[in-house]
């Protein structure tokens, strides 16, 4: 287990979060000490999480060097809360234990709550004698989100969820990185910063180290998969990186764990229901009705316009919230156009 804070060894440099360390991560989020470090409940936490033999980084916001760091750093507080933004949306859970009192009033921790709130992967406790947290406990009980009150508890749950049996997801054309994005999908992010830890965030909070992913093509940034979860990767190639195809083909194959595709497009059958499916980057326009209707895609490229086709689901990131899909969900969708879609939606011309 490797703890990692915003400053490490004494230097009053901060950490990089780009490392292959931010995979299988637990972000600390809580109240910090104000004076006292050495009163700080995220020792305990650590404590725990080796014990429970947590094989992956600890995410520790606590900045022992913070007084110090103000004298050589005039942004000191835009580069603390930086760190804490990015380690947040890169770290695979956030475990929000707010011990709350008189002396550490976790007014930050509220903002930062409210941020992640009923969000995937997010984890809320405090001890019933904490001061002032009635309402978050009213909330948490609408919405039927548990709420612990032990940390030891809370822990064992997060690291049994981290170690969840094998999924298999699919998703595909992050584009990570192109700032031409935000325009031409009209993606809701204010620049490309944010874009991407959102799309790194809802990748791995839903996907773990045990996980199979299927994506199919325009990955953009290869370094991001440095910081992503996955067991195996199997990279299908999109438009972008057939465009530079020596470039992508090296790019990935620093990867052990990222298999491509080199005949465009996978065959996959789904464990729970025995469908298959053909993953491709881009699918044929067959000519109007003219196709195999035995044959059901899982592509990308359209970026989420017109997601439902008469045999085919968009699973982009565009038309999945920014999200990737588990198999579970695609074979919901499956039937959803097989079973329930109206005619309608397949419509060329409306009148």
């Amino acid at each position: 287990m490797k703890v990692l804070r915003p400053c490490e060894n004494g230097s009053v440099k901060f950490t990089s979060l780009n490392e292959p360390y931010m995979k299988n991560s637990i972000f600390l989020a809580g109240p910090c000490p104000r004076d006292n470090y050495e009163d700080d409940w995220r020792y305990e936490a650590c404590d725990i999480l080796e014990d429970l033999g947590f094989d992956g980084t600890v995410l520790n916001p606590t900045n022992d060097h913070y007084t110090e760091m103000r004298n050589q750093y005039d942004d000191m507080l835009m580069k603390q809360t930086t760190w804490e933004f990015e380690a947040m949306s890169k770290a695979t859970a956030i475990v929000f234990w707010i011990p709350r009192s008189k002396e550490h009033s976790a007014f930050t921790t509220n903002l930062e709550l409210g941020q992640w709130w009923g969000k995937k992967g997010v984890y809320v406790g405090f001890p019933n004698e904490s001061w002032k947290n009635e309402y978050i406990d009213c909330r948490l009980e609408l919405m039927k989100s548990p709420r612990f009150d032990n940390l030891e508890t809370m822990l064992e749950q997060v690291v049994s969820d981290l170690n969840n049996p094998t999924k298999d997801w699919f998703t595909s054309d992050a584009h990570f990185g192109a700032e031409r994005t935000l325009e031409l999908s009209k993606r809701p992010f204010v620049d490309v910063w944010n874009m991407d830890l959102e799309l790194i965030s809802n990748w791995n909070k839903n996907i773990h180290k045990n996980d199979i992913v299927y994506f199919l093509g325009d990955f953009g940034n290869f370094d991001v998969l440095n910081v992503l979860n996955f067991k195996k990767l199997y990279f299908i190639l999109g438009n972008y990186e057939t465009r530079e195809l020596d470039k992508s083909l090296a790019e990935l194959s620093k990867y052990k764990n990222v298999e491509i595709a080199y005949n465009d497009e996978l065959k996959y059958i789904s464990p729970k229901n025995n469908y298959e499916y053909v993953l491709r980057h881009e699918v044929i326009n067959p000519n109007g009705e003219n196709y195999n209707e035995d044959l059901f895609y899982a592509f990308g490229h359209i970026h989420g316009r017109n997601q439902y086709k008469r045999n085919g689901i968009d699973v982009g990131m565009d038309a999945n919230n920014y999200a990737p899909i588990d198999s579970d969900l695609l074979d919901w969708m499956h039937d959803a156009v097989c079973k329930y879609v109206d005619e309608n939606v397949f419509t060329d011309v409306c009148k």
